[in-house]
């Protein structure tokens, strides 16, 4: 064999085996997908902030077995991750982070971090792009109106209230009803128990429930304590007292005016005049009659 075959063979042979090679690592790198960035460790200085999320509802929202059950219920739809998960990509589909991490609110520091501040956003409208529902509800509301955004009420790296108790937490601004406006409530010991009150549903779908945002207060709310006593709330006896609200409804009729005799011929109303008038047509024929048979 010549030494000009003995080179092309070579390099057919290289050619080759250099085609089946990046053919595997591009396999490889299609099943991987795209490496996901690596998730700063916040905790370095942050630490109590941190150790606040790690006990927030956000810590467990891609990991918690209530969302994993509806995941695997909805055939582990891709969107769901948009908002169980940080960095979600939908091109690829990875994502850098399970649950909802710092940088899901903070966006990527700025080089040379802590130099530059984090950028965050805590506006009601960037909380309801995943809190679609409670967005919806606080819009319709009294605090919606008002601009009284998710972080007044509730702490954003615990997720939980900035009181211990709704009471409190509600009084700081309702301060004329703070102790329950005075109504008989022995049940209820928060105002969310009426004003946020919703209906128990085991077939609740995670996200999409109502939340009582809206904070009015319903007929279910009452029907809670109440059941079918409701309507028995106003009842009134012979012998009670009338209740404030109610007594327009138990006032007597106001009694109808009796006619003395002999009032009818003071009317003045048509019925009357037409009355006299046959009256007097018939009185003067009588009249005339009598004469006429005298004469004759």
């Amino acid at each position: 064999m010549s030494t000009t075959r003995i080179l092309i063979a070579i390099c057919l042979i290289a050619a080759a085996t250099m085609l089946i090679v990046g053919l595997c690592m591009v396999g490889d790198a299609h099943a991987e997908g795209p490496q996901p960035q690596q998730t700063p460790d916040c905790s370095t200085c942050h630490a109590d902030r941190v150790k606040q999320w790690e006990s927030s509802s956000h810590a467990e929202a891609f990991s918690s077995d209530v969302f994993q059950s509806s995941w695997s219920a909805a055939k582990n739809e891709k969107y769901c991750l948009s908002c169980h998960t940080t960095g979600y990509d939908a091109n690829s589909g990875n994502y850098t982070q399970k649950d909802v991490g710092c940088q899901a609110c903070h966006k990527p520091g700025p080089n040379g971090h802590p130099a530059g501040p984090m950028s965050v956003s805590d506006s009601a409208e960037f909380c309801g792009t995943c809190h679609t529902t409670t967005y919806h509800e606080w819009q319709k509301s009294g605090h919606g109106k008002a601009n009284v955004a998710c972080n007044s009420c509730h702490d954003m790296h615990a997720t939980t209230l900035r009181f211990t108790s709704a009471a409190d937490l509600c009084s700081t601004c309702h301060k004329e009803t703070g102790s329950q406006a005075g109504m008989p409530m022995s049940t209820a010991s928060e105002c969310t128990d009426c004003h946020m009150y919703t209906l128990p549903d085991t077939n609740r779908v995670e996200g999409k429930a109502p939340t009582g945002h809206s904070f009015v207060m319903d007929a279910d709310a009452c029907q809670r304590c109440h059941k079918d006593d409701i309507h028995a709330a106003h009842k009134i006896t012979s012998t009670s007292a009338p209740q404030p609200g109610t007594d327009k409804l138990i006032k007597a009729p106001e009694p109808i005016p009796s006619i003395a005799p002999g009032s009818a011929s003071h009317g003045t109303g048509l019925p009357g005049v037409a009355g006299g008038a046959l009256g007097g047509l018939v009185l003067g024929f009588a009249t005339a009659s009598v004469i006429t048979r005298r004469k004759a």
